[in-house]
């Protein structure tokens, strides 16, 4: 599920795993921050691990690790449920906090621009409107490619024999 404005998706996924050995496979694929990190093209692909993040307490904060630039990479937090004989895997992915903020001041002083535009009848409404649909279609396209590509990767972790 992804609202309309904010890109947010909640999934539930369901592994035949018990809930230590579906958060041991994860963690497996997870490797620690760091405060410097480098995304480059030219960078040492890291063949080992997936995501960067935390795994623990059947808990986890990751997010894919990618070598290009894309400020809409989803932040992927879930908990491990054990429910008879198998395990549910509940998954939140949303924008980082800052992004959020940087969107909301842009998109803030862009009203404020095209507001007055157009109550003087400067700005075309369809300019308007056109905008903010390029502007929601890039956030939310961004946003929808890396969160499907998550959610397949994740459900190839826990489906693997």
């Amino acid at each position: 599920m992804t609202f309309l404005l904010i890109p947010y998706t909640r999934l539930t996924l369901k592994t035949y795993l018990s809930a230590p050995e579906a958060e041991r496979r994860l963690a497996l694929r997870v490797r620690p921050r760091s405060w410097l990190q480098v995304r480059s093209f030219w960078a040492k692909k890291d063949l080992a691990h997936d995501f960067v993040g935390k795994v623990e307490d059947g808990r986890f904060n990751i997010n894919r690790i990618i070598y290009y630039r894309n400020s809409f990479l989803p932040i992927i937090i879930g908990q491990f449920h054990e429910d008879l004989g198998d395990t549910r895997i509940e998954i939140t992915m949303r924008l980082h906090y800052l992004v959020l903020a940087f969107l909301a001041v842009w998109l803030i002083i862009f009203f404020s621009f095209i507001g007055g535009g157009l109550s003087e009848n400067s700005v075309p409404i369809s300019l308007f409107v056109g905008f903010i649909v390029l502007f929601l279609a890039i956030v939310l396209i961004s946003f929808n490619y890396e969160a499907n590509k998550a959610r397949r990767m994740l459900e190839e972790l826990w489906t693997a024999d």
